[in-house]
């Protein structure tokens, strides 16, 4: 459930599985030169021992894992130190993290919900968050199963066999999933007034991961698809009252154009011209819709 962005992987949030092999929550990861490391608050001295391991291997970044502490839902705030720190920097440790009091008696809206990510949230969250108060998941009606009967296929699949008892998915579960009949691609993505009214009045989280992952798909289609319906799902979250964080999953590859062992800040980059020159997203996206599909493409 904790994920950061990692410098050089293939996408822009990735997870990292617990030390002890599990399908535990995910340990904090690597970003650029940092190395955030999640260590047992009364062990200095294995952090002392990694730090020096990464500076004679002239490593980026390091990781250490707790599995004792990751396997429960829990972790130390990483610890952001560079390699190129001086062996008697001071270390300065933060705050115990947890997912699981983070997301206690929360409601959260999940996206994408019937994809690989989206799911996996969905069932981390019912797995370590016993007592997470409502999942909200937008889906649509899609080649004549409504969208609670794609989510009760989902849920029948392996992914969620811990999540069943003598075969049947457990009912007091089931009923935290709330299906909210939606499309992404339409105006206030598809919801009804009263379910947009209901999102608003309670989402605490919202976990944006719908997105076209094809790399061969018409400029046309992403644009609406990871463009425009991000942008419409940023639109809902900026209602709702209660909310407390908008986590947007992005597709592979993003600030792949940096050159390589570039540092990849958690911020947002502007789009570049080959000129050097900032280029008017929202301005080219229009530009790009007008076009016939040929020229569109080609451009």
């Amino acid at each position: 459930m904790v994920a950061r962005r990692v410098n050089g992987w293939g996408g822009s949030m990735t997870a990292t599985p617990a030390a002890n092999g599990s399908d535990a929550p995910c340990s904090p990861v690597t970003n650029g030169c940092e190395a955030h490391l999640a260590v047992p608050q009364r062990d200095d001295m294995k952090l002392r021992e990694a730090l020096k391991r990464a500076r004679e291997s002239k490593a980026t970044a390091t990781l250490l894992v707790d599995a004792s502490q990751t396997a429960t839902g829990e972790c130390v705030e990483p610890v952001a130190v560079c390699p190129r720190t001086p062996p008697n920097a001071p270390l300065t440790r933060g705050r115990t993290l947890s997912v699981r009091r983070a997301f206690s008696n929360s409601t959260v809206l999940i996206t994408g919900a019937t994809g690989y990510l989206g799911s996996l949230v969905m069932e981390q969250l019912l797995r370590l968050v016993p007592d997470v108060k409502r999942i909200y998941v937008i889906v649509r009606g899609k080649r004549g199963l409504s969208g609670d009967a794609r989510i009760d296929r989902l849920l029948a699949r392996s992914l969620f066999h811990m999540h069943r008892e003598k075969g049947v998915f457990r009912p007091e579960l089931r009923e935290k999933i709330v299906v909210v009949p939606g499309d992404l691609l339409q105006p206030r993505c598809g919801l009804s007034a009263a379910d947009e009214k209901r999102l608003s009045a309670e989402v605490d989280f919202v976990v944006h991961s719908a997105a076209c992952i094809s790399f061969d798909e018409h400029i046309h289609n992403l644009l609406a698809q990871n463009l425009q319906a991000t942008k419409l799902v940023a639109e809902l979250a900026r209602g709702m009252a209660r909310l407390g964080a908008f986590v947007h999953v992005s597709t592979a590859y993003t600030n792949c154009d940096h050159p390589r062992r570039a540092v990849v800040q958690e911020r947002v980059y502007p789009l570049l011209a080959p000129s050097g020159k900032p280029l008017d997203i929202d301005a080219l996206a229009a530009e790009l819709a007008s076009l016939p599909p040929a020229a569109a493409e080609a451009a």
